[in-house]
């Protein structure tokens, strides 16, 4: 299962009140690493928080499935992105691999 994120870039634009957050706040509640074309300069180092498989591995495996985990990331996101009226092609849909390759994504 892969988490499908549109790099809409609206949680990275959004961590102002997030204090795992607050040394990454550009002091406009933006992420300073993140980029006009909404890419992450620090991925591959990025804070957990900011990591959905790897927060599930060390925080959430033992208390709820991976999909069940996924699910509420995919609703928060949505959600987020609808309060403030973006792009319906950016809204996030959960796909396991099976379906990937039926939908045409890989």
């Amino acid at each position: 299962m892969i988490f499908p994120c549109t790099r809409c870039g609206l949680c990275c634009r959004n961590i102002k009140y997030i204090e795992a957050l607050r040394a990454w706040d550009n002091g406009s509640g933006i992420c300073k690493y993140l980029t006009e074309n909404n890419f992450c300069q620090i991925y591959y180092k990025r804070p957990l928080i900011c990591n959905i498989d790897e927060s599930y591995n060390q925080l959430f495996a033992k208390i709820m499935s991976k999909q069940d985990f996924y699910q509420q990331n995919v609703e928060a996101c949505n959600a987020m992105q609808q309060t403030v009226g973006m792009d319906s092609k950016y809204k996030v849909k959960l796909f396991d691999k099976e379906n990937w390759n039926k939908e045409g994504l890989i």
